[in-house]
């Protein structure tokens, strides 16, 4: 290993940053409500946002100290 690769790795560099949304959270939870559009179309619309911890709403784009990475 280079010294440069060595200090990344020891620093725990990563080349791009995953943000810890909500949206990308294990307790988000959300509705997905269909509705008709025009000309025989249909919407989906998610509704009802919240944190299914706490049960409160919340944004997309928002975050807090209890973020959890879902699992695959």
């Amino acid at each position: 290993m280079s010294k440069q690769s060595e200090a990344k790795e020891s620093q725990g560099y990563v080349a791009k940053a995953v943000p810890a949304y909500c949206m990308n959270c294990a307790h988000y939870c959300s509705d997905i409500v269909q509705r008709n559009g025009h000309f025989g179309g249909v919407y989906h619309d998610e509704t009802n946002r919240r944190c299914g911890k706490g049960g409160f709403a919340v944004k997309k784009q928002g975050t807090c100290n209890e973020h959890k990475w879902p699992t695959p």
